[in-house]
């Protein structure tokens, strides 16, 4: 009975880490969804947006930390706007290039274009945009319910970067695309709201977005299998009034969003 004890603690428990070898290179496929719409001074238009990207990521070195530095194309982008097909050519053959630690955090952001947009000649620590592919673990053993959290920074022009949180759970060991994955749920909470200065004055600019999802991971293999999650978000951007009263809404963006990310 003893030994059986042993044996059912000894696998109710797992030590994920992300596994580098140079060379490795592993496809993966993103869609997005979004659903909602846009009020610009009290007019309001709703539209639906589909984008998809295959993904290819090859880790171009490992230091002897055990960092590693990966090199990640952006292909085959397709994008639909109500129904519409749009071209995107700037997006075509995207890279961005950044730095992946063994527990799966991700910082040292650099792009090319496209995707990284005016950030892209930046160094900036993605998290919003890019630690949805896959969980970061924190260190030791996890026993199914154990919680921990990661702290985010994303960047914003003219002030210091805003923190956000990724609330993680590990729900226990689950099967697949054939193979033995730790199964890990996730809520992303960014900040509340921040002032921002334009050449009319200050403009307000408050946020809620919570993303909630679930992502498998690999043991063996040392990566991500699939991640997906969903949420509401909603974003308005208001004026001081002149006399003093209520701010004045100007824009007010308020859509559903889902994606998944998945191992080809």
């Amino acid at each position: 009975m003893a030994l059986a004890a042993v044996s059912c603690t000894a696998s109710s428990t797992t030590d994920p880490n992300y596994k580098f070898r140079e060379g490795d290179e592993t496809n993966y496929r993103f869609e997005t969804n979004q659903k909602g719409s846009v009020t610009l001074d009290g007019e309001t238009a709703e539209f639906s947006l589909n984008m998809v990207n295959n993904i290819s990521q090859k880790i171009m070195s490992v230091d002897e930390k055990g960092v590693a530095t990966i090199d990640a194309y952006y292909q085959d982008t397709n994008l639909t706007v109500d129904g519409e097909e749009l071209l995107l050519p700037e997006f075509a053959n995207t890279l961005l290039t950044y730095k992946m630690n063994g527990d799966g955090s991700i910082d040292n952001v650099r792009g090319t274009h496209g995707l990284a947009g005016p950030l892209g000649e930046r160094q900036f620590d993605a998290g919003q945009i890019f630690q949805f592919q896959g969980p970061a673990f924190r260190e030791g053993n996890l026993q199914k319910g154990d919680t921990w959290q990661q702290v985010i920074e994303i960047p914003m022009p003219d002030i210091e970067p805003l923190q956000a949180t990724i609330d993680y759970t590990y729900e226990g060991m689950g099967r697949i695309k054939g193979k033995e994955a730790a199964k890990v749920s996730f809520v992303f909470d960014p900040p509340g709201s921040i002032v921002l200065n334009d050449l009319e004055g200050p403009v307000k600019v408050t946020g809620h977005e919570e993303i909630s999802g679930t992502a498998f991971f690999s043991v063996q293999d040392g990566k991500t299998l699939t991640a997906g999650g969903k949420g509401p978000l909603k974003l308005t951007m208001s004026m001081p009034s002149e006399g003093g009263g209520e701010d004045i809404e100007r824009l007010v963006v308020d859509i559903k969003v889902d994606f998944t990310y998945e191992i080809q």
